[in-house]
């Protein structure tokens, strides 16, 4: 019997959010599935990352040069569908004219959101395409239950829909174990995005005013992640520093021994940093957007609207005085406890599982 051949899309950048989906998913995926040839799509530029993610022995790099959204990807990638039994596109750009069996991961809507920038040209194209989706879409993966709701919201029912919470046990991140001395820092994760908020949050900090601390932006290094340009005004406000592109080590590192993770985003489809400073033992403040609710349930932690300029400073004050040391454990154990539940070994079990049944209806 010929083993089943799955290609996945993984053509996005490497270090956003979506490659480090890929990188930490497929490893367990192929695991599970070892009669399964997987030949994993990706830019030129990220073929040596591929690598180092040692994906597993049944899994193939295949370097393209076909760019995300572009008008090749809609005449040329199609053509590669004949060869496989299954397409698992792990991010929502599905070609309008694919024919094969595919399998969609939606990580969010925001493109059909009128309350954030995209061009008018962008935003048609991804109101079709995620009409394709939910025609053509033998099924999607919905990272959140916000995201399932938004889709069936904007779009409408897909044929078949299963939740997967990303993981937060990253490859490479080793050091999300707490300090017990946590420095004079404040931390916040995120792409120079409109809906990543950071403007208000650096209005409220400075607002805040809190003396002997400094506060770290960590962005991806790619431009597709970064479209509003804060530097102006990070640099009128003391003690803020950016950090682009660094590993996930290093990034380990920092939620490890930093005095508060902030999480101001006005919109998210998952919420890995929030997630990821719980797991670390830091102290944090998160936005009221919907999934960071979600997977922060249960969790001990201020949430601000991402509107509240006010909102923020206070809460800023608050969380960088000094708290009862038996308070500030309990908080610590019951956050890190609620955030352990989000694996990768429990996202590649479902991932594999939807991805076997469509192999069988093939």
């Amino acid at each position: 019997m010929m083993k089943r051949r799955v290609l996945v899309d993984a053509r996005l950048p490497w270090g956003s959010g979506i490659g480090r989906y890929v990188r930490n998913i497929l490893p367990g995926v192929a695991t599970r599935l070892p009669d399964v040839d997987f030949s994993l799509l990706v830019s030129p530029a990220d073929v040596a990352r591929a690598y180092d993610a040692e994906l597993g022995s049944n899994v193939r790099i295949v370097a393209s040069t076909i760019r995300p959204f572009s008008l090749a990807e809609q005449l040329q990638l199609p053509g590669l569908a004949a060869g496989y039994d299954l397409t698992w596109f792990t991010n929502y750009w599905m070609p309008l004219r694919w024919k094969g069996r595919a399998v969609t991961t939606v990580h969010d809507l925001m493109h059909l959101d009128p309350r954030f920038p995209a061009s008018n040209a962008r935003r048609f194209a991804a109101t079709q395409t995620f009409a394709k989706v939910r025609r053509d879409a033998a099924h999607v993966l919905f990272v959140s239950r916000f995201t399932a709701r938004e889709f069936v919201a904007w779009v409408g029912q897909p044929v078949a829909s299963t939740v997967v919470h990303h993981g937060i046990d990253h490859q490479g991140m080793t050091r999300l174990v707490a300090n017990v001395t946590r420095r004079r820092s404040a931390l916040v994760v995120a792409a120079s995005k409109e809906h990543k908020n950071l403007s208000l949050l650096l209005d409220a900090w400075a607002l805040a005013a809190v003396p002997e601390w400094e506060l770290t932006i960590v962005m991806p290094d790619d431009d597709l992640r970064s479209s509003v340009d804060i530097a102006d005004q990070a640099a009128r406000i003391r003690e803020v520093r950016i950090l682009r592109g660094i590993s996930d080590d290093a990034l380990g590192a920092l939620y490890a021994d930093t005095g508060l993770v902030m999480v101001p985003s006005r919109y998210e489809g998952f919420g890995l940093p929030l997630l990821e400073a719980m797991r670390a033992g830091a102290p944090v403040i998160s936005s009221t957007a919907e999934a960071l609710v979600e997977v922060a349930s249960g969790a001990l932690i201020p949430m601000v609207s991402p509107a509240d300029l006010h909102g923020w400073a206070e809460a800023i004050r608050v969380a960088t005085t000094p708290r009862n040391a038996a308070t500030e454990a309990a908080i610590i154990e019951r956050n890190r406890a609620v955030a352990w539940a989000f694996t990768w070994d429990r996202a590649a079990n479902q991932t594999a599982a939807v991805l076997s049944a469509e192999l069988e209806q093939t």
